[in-house]
């Protein structure tokens, strides 16, 4: 669970609805840009959260997202681990 504040009203929300709002709230970025840009996008998926969907000719193809919310989404993941 998350606490989200907004406008002095605070809420507790589950992280699916983060991920969620993430993946609304991400920037398009060719592979070119990406290129040239590396180190800023890297900064600002490290420091501000944000998420980038990357396209190639076009394409989405993958997505950048910071690693804290990579390992929440690989908890919400079923263990198939088990026999």
């Amino acid at each position: 669970m998350y606490v989200l504040t907004i406008k002095n009203s605070t809420y507790i929300i589950n992280i699916t609805y983060v991920i969620i709002i993430m993946v609304i709230m991400h920037k398009e970025l060719s592979s070119i840009e990406l290129r040239q840009n590396l180190a800023d996008v890297l900064n600002q998926v490290n420091y501000k959260n944000e998420t980038f969907i990357i396209t190639k000719n076009g394409k989405p193809t993958a997505a950048l997202i910071d690693l804290e919310t990579l390992n929440k989404l690989k908890d919400l993941q079923p263990d198939n681990t088990s026999s």
